[in-house]
């Protein structure tokens, strides 16, 4: 059971790190186009906070605390 947590998480870490790359695009790209950060999307905002779940529990079971720490 335990083998197939840790393959999930990291499974969800990977494709988080995919993600991340394509929900940060847009945000930039608006903020650069208007300069105003009003209106950002709260769906980025849910995905980077989801990402940063499966990053943390990347880091606790690969025993790296540090990296834990710098997601949090």
């Amino acid at each position: 059971m335990v083998e197939y947590v840790k393959l999930f998480v990291e499974f969800c870490f990977g494709l988080s790190m995919f993600i991340n790359a394509i929900l940060f695009v847009p945000q930039i790209v608006r903020l650069f186009k208007t300069k105003n950060p009003v209106g950002l999307s709260l769906t980025t905002f849910i995905g980077f906070n989801t990402i940063q779940i499966f990053s943390i529990l990347h880091g606790y079971i690969h025993r790296d605390y540090i990296f834990m720490l710098e997601c949090y």
